[in-house]
């Protein structure tokens, strides 16, 4: 949502200076409070996921050199994903190169979006999904919560080697 929507909708009829630079104000405090993610403010993995509670990560894939007219959605692609693999705590080796890519990860907000060909989703002990990080086919920007993040680091690396372990839906 935009700045002008914003206004609007917080000051319905005619808009006074008075009226719009306090609106400003408000949401200059909710960004720098950290209510609203301000676009390039670097977000650590456990400000977007508790991870503690994680059991279990399902990695689920769509092609990535398979061409589309328009960008795949997560939703889209949690519906037609054609390859997946699951990796669980129990696994001691592949769990820590994951959680290790996953926690020295940088997320900084950002309003890119992408083709989204790589989705993995989070379970907890209970095999109930507790998340949802989306990335795209360049691998640079990822989706969670309808928030878009420019990812760097080796969570990017380990997407890339997990690729020989998918198996076909």
């Amino acid at each position: 949502m935009n700045i002008g929507k914003i206004v609007r909708i917080m000051c319905p009829g005619r808009l006074s200076g008075r009226r719009i630079l306090g609106v400003l104000i408000l949401l200059g405090c909710c960004i720098g409070s950290g209510a609203i993610a301000s676009d390039g403010e670097r977000i650590p993995i456990d400000k977007l996921l508790n991870f503690s509670e994680v059991a279990s990560v399902a990695v689920l894939a769509y092609p990535e050199e398979v061409l589309v007219r328009a960008a795949l959605s997560p939703d889209f692609l949690r519906k037609n994903y054609t390859a997946e693999t699951k990796v669980e705590r129990t696994q001691i080796s592949e769990w820590s190169k994951f959680s290790s890519a996953l926690s020295k990860s940088t997320f900084i907000a950002s309003n890119k979006d992408g083709d989204f060909r790589w989705l993995l989703v989070f379970f907890n002990r209970s095999g109930k999904e507790v998340a949802k990080l989306a990335v795209d086919r360049e691998k640079k920007v990822a989706k969670m919560d309808r928030n878009n993040y420019l990812v760097k680091g080796p969570l990017l690396k380990w997407i890339v080697s997990i690729k020989p372990f998918l198996h076909d839906r």
